[in-house]
């Protein structure tokens, strides 16, 4: 798989404030995107897994969920999306780590 971690604002992607939550979505799915551009030009994802970091396993679930219901376009159109939840001791929502399987 093609391995990636993207760091993220855990308290504005669990906050409730729907253009919070938005705008981190949206900065996210930008980086994400463009990093598989970069080093993986012209693949499409298959299967995705996405793991959200935090002490708590609810709220890993939950971040890693609200980027992949996101993750939608382009080489993402049409892939299997599955978001678990990495514990982490201490950690309040500081990263995604993805898990990119490409098709072909």
């Amino acid at each position: 798989p093609f391995e990636v971690s993207v760091q993220v604002d855990g308290a504005a992607l669990l906050s409730g404030d729907p253009a919070r939550v938005r705008q981190e979505q949206d900065r996210v799915v930008a980086d994400i995107t463009a990093r598989v551009a970069a080093q993986a030009p012209g693949r499409h994802a298959a299967i995705v897994f996405a793991y959200g970091s935090s002490e708590r396993a609810a709220d890993g679930d939950r971040m890693a969920a609200l980027i992949t219901e996101r993750l939608t376009s382009g080489a993402f159109q049409g892939t299997l999306m599955k978001a678990y939840h990495e514990l982490v001791a201490g950690d309040r929502g500081t990263s995604i780590s993805f898990e990119i399987y490409f098709d072909g």
